[in-house]
């Protein structure tokens, strides 16, 4: 960890040696995102730049549809690498705008008094299995 830091830090390998811990972590974290999303925003230009080599799309349309899709795919990955729980956080806000709302509570509550379909004899073919 410290020979990557000293590789792309201007710090010597002695100065990093006396940096507190919680700092090395850091940094080398932060480097580690930084380099993540460059090689995420280089595999992004690549598959851009082979979406537009391919000569048959630009008559039918969707090559521009394709490339926006890619690149909003990447955009999606380079958001996780910066901040990984932020899915996470906007799923719960979700869960909660759900709970409160009234149209899908009554949704819930009709889904509750459905019964499960039976084939016929169910109860007796369990019951021989259960023995």
């Amino acid at each position: 960890m410290l020979e990557c830091l000293c590789a792309n830090h201007n710090s010597t390998f002695d100065e990093l040696l006396e940096w507190p811990y919680r700092r090395v972590i850091k940094v080398f974290d932060a480097w580690q995102r930084r380099n993540a999303v460059d090689e995420v925003e280089n595999r992004k230009n690549l598959h851009v730049n082979a979406l537009q080599g391919i000569i048959e799309w630009k008559d039918e349309g969707d090559q521009n549809k394709a490339i926006e899709d890619v690149e909003e795919y990447y955009e999606c990955l380079k958001d996780l690498i910066w901040e990984p729980t932020k899915n996470i956080r906007e799923n719960e806000e979700m869960r909660e705008l759900e709970k409160n709302d009234s149209f899908l509570a009554a949704g819930r509550r009709n889904l509750q008094r459905i019964v499960s379909p039976k084939y016929p004899n169910q109860d007796e073919i369990e019951e021989t299995l259960n023995e």
